[in-house]
């Protein structure tokens, strides 16, 4: 099951935070993030409305994913 996604109802596209309870940002959600919204872009919708599972919307960033990684890599990866 894919942590974001897309999902269109007539002519309202619906990106869904698939990832509960928290909805925590990570890098993988981030990227699937972007996915959805180009797809949602190439889609004829008239309307997008940003969504989530579970009780939160999002509980902000995973700091785990923050672990391991140097920071001038993670600098880099977000330029």
């Amino acid at each position: 099951m894919k942590s974001i996604r897309f999902e269109r109802h007539d002519s309202v596209g619906h990106i869904v935070l698939a990832n509960p309870p928290l909805n925590l940002i990570a890098t993988a959600f981030s990227e699937r993030l972007s996915e959805a919204v180009h797809e949602a872009s190439e889609s004829e919708i008239r309307a997008l409305l940003i969504r989530a599972e579970g009780p939160n919307f999002s509980q902000g960033g995973d700091i785990l994913d923050f672990i391991d990684k140097e920071f001038n890599a993670w600098r880099t990866r977000r330029s």
